[in-house]
């Protein structure tokens, strides 16, 4: 198999996009994100005063929409720009990304899947963490090749459902509303 070389260069922009998608098709962060709605609807429905229902539906809505997350993107990446740019070759045994001070060989077998977004794609590892390499400035007989790649090695996978997302944000509304009427019910003070 021919080597694919490309360079990498995800914009703010880009990485933006990213975590929002991830936020929004996140079951965790959508259950926080609908627990924050909850605790508004209980709050207005039940006319319970809104310096107790306010920081907790703010807090929520703030960690599930996104919001913290972009703080951290700004952080690591907009003031820092240049770390997004990688040199990256990809053939059959694996993926080298060269940046300005270090040089790193992933074996494919490191990888769990491979995703691709109108901007970016993003190789997830079992540890959780991801390789974010940009399209931008990329061929698209370069892209087909990295493409071919990563089916190859038996990792690129069609998009993502937002049915996760969507069950997590009910599932937190759901508990943010009920929890307190079964505290009620329970008689705890």
């Amino acid at each position: 198999m021919t080597a694919v070389r490309f360079v990498s260069h995800p914009s703010l922009r880009d990485m933006v996009g990213l975590t929002l998608e991830q936020t929004f098709l996140s079951l965790g962060a959508q259950a926080v994100h609908g627990f924050g709605w909850g605790v508004v609807i209980y709050g207005l429905l039940g006319r319970v005063p809104a310096d107790v229902w306010v920081p907790p539906a703010l807090i929520g809505i703030a960690f599930g929409s996104g919001l913290v997350a972009l703080l951290f993107v700004w952080w690591t990446y907009g003031r820092n720009p240049e770390a997004l740019v990688e040199s990256v070759t990809a053939d059959g045994s694996g993926l080298l990304i060269e940046a300005p001070q270090s040089r790193v060989r992933h074996a494919w077998g490191g990888f769990r899947e491979a995703r691709e977004t109108s901007d970016v794609f993003v190789l997830r590892t079992p540890a959780g963490m991801s390789q974010v390499l940009g399209k931008r400035g990329i061929t698209e007989d370069r892209l087909e090749a990295f493409r071919a790649v990563l089916r190859a090695a038996g990792l690129l996978r069609d998009g993502t459902t937002p049915a996760r997302g969507i069950a997590g944000f009910l599932g937190g509304a759901v508990i943010a509303i009920v929890m307190p009427v079964a505290i009620g019910v329970a008689g705890i003070r």
